[in-house]
């Protein structure tokens, strides 16, 4: 298996690990590690698709990532209040 594929495999296991551990209630969604869960997942997922030429799965997880990015910013700059 060639790296970008491992890389690929990687990005959708971190999205879904996060997911399970929300749905499971062993994490809730504003904090740090389900954020950059979804954010480093994103990442990979990006490069990957990109590897790929999927760009609408490139624009979803630039998004996801995106979104990810926005709520680590809100969780920093509440706990800095």
């Amino acid at each position: 298996m060639a790296w970008i594929e491992v890389l690929g495999w990687f990005g959708v296991g971190l999205i879904v690990l996060a997911y399970v551990l929300v749905s499971s209630g062993r994490l809730r969604p504003m904090t740090i590690t389900y954020q950059n869960l979804n954010l480093v997942g994103a990442l990979c997922m990006v490069i990957y698709l990109y590897c790929k030429q999927a760009w609408p799965s490139v624009m979803h997880n630039i998004i996801w990532g995106g979104i990810a990015l926005y709520s680590l910013y809100r969780i920093y700059r509440r706990q800095r209040v």
